[in-house]
């Protein structure tokens, strides 16, 4: 988003609530609507406006510590912010979710993708070994490798959103590290 639109959307959103709360304001004092429903509409409008704070907060967080890491910010969705880049050399994606079904539905999860275009084969059993897991204080709940057409990865699901960039980077050491030790070898026919 460029700078200009930035601040037109911040005006804009000042704006229109002011522009509520007068015409809130005009209808009460001109006998159009009771109090009891002035006060309803007042409270739908703080609350419609804490929600939009809300958002625009979390969206600050996730841009902030995309620029942290020195990652683009790839989508900007209010709850599924996806953004990617190097670290180590190594093509990494981080994706934010809160599930709607499955046995963790409604927590909301940091996956963390360590990418490749060149088709790799792990040792699933190694990888299973760090499921349910805490790791320096991050609750992992699964790390699994994931084959799609284009691109195959390693995936690791944390429990909970992180911000902190320091715990984002444990994260990807561990699927660094991981990479290198679970890979199976080829073995080839003589």
């Amino acid at each position: 988003m460029e700078k200009w639109q930035k601040v037109s959307a911040k005006l804009s959103a000042i704006i229109l609530s002011f522009l509520v709360l007068f015409v809130n304001l005009y209808l009460y004092l001109n006998g159009k609507i009771i109090f009891e429903l002035l006060l309803a509409l007042l409270f739908l409008q703080s609350l419609i406006s804490g929600l939009m704070l809300f958002t625009y907060f979390l969206y600050k967080k996730f841009q902030r510590l995309a620029d942290n890491l020195g990652f683009i910010y790839i989508q900007g969705t209010f709850m599924h912010p996806k953004f990617e880049g190097h670290y180590k050399g190594k093509w990494f994606q981080l994706h934010f979710v809160s599930k709607e079904t499955g046995g963790d539905w409604g927590v909301p999860m940091t996956y963390v993708k360590l990418q490749w275009k060149e088709k790799k084969t792990f040792d699933d059993k190694k990888l299973a070994a760090h499921n349910r897991k805490d790791y320096k204080h991050s609750s992992i709940i699964e790390i699994k490798h994931v084959v799609r057409d284009y691109k195959n990865y390693l995936l690791l699901k944390r429990r909970w959103f992180t911000f902190s960039p320091k715990k984002i980077e444990e994260l990807m050491d561990l699927l660094i590290s991981l990479s290198e030790s679970a890979k199976k070898k080829t073995v080839r026919k003589a």
